[in-house]
Formats: C-alpha cells, structure tokens, sequence
C-alpha cells in the first residue's frame, strides 16, 4: 500500500493499524467464514465508513 500510495515512511504506523483493523473486518477461514469482530463482539460490522486512500480523485465541472 504506500509503494502504491507513494507515501513516506513515517506512514507506516498508521498503515499497519488499517491492516490490522481491516483483517479484524475480513472473512476468515479458521472462524468458518465469519468475520473476527462479529466473533468477538456479537454484532454485525458496518463497512459504511471505510474509504480508499491515496489515490487520486478526479471531478467532472461543466461549463455552464
């Protein structure tokens, strides 16, 4: 992710921390395809915030 991303690498940390986060949000086949948190917490994950970063984002502005 940050040789894709391009980020320094004072980023690390806070990359490994969304792996980490990420994993625990991911299927997983010891736990017979559920996910680590819902496991854990006995609720369902929500995924709704969760964005792509460091990539870049173009925008269409009409002229008009």
């Amino acid at each position: 992710m940050l040789s894709h991303a391009k980020l320094p690498k004072i980023y690390w940390a806070e990359v490994m921390y969304t792996i980490v986060y990420l994993i625990n949000k991911s299927t997983s086949v010891p736990l017979k395809d559920d996910v680590p948190q819902r496991v854990w917490t006995s609720k369902d994950v929500s995924y709704q915030h969760l964005k792509v970063f460091g990539c870049l984002t173009y925008m269409h502005v009409p002229k008009d």
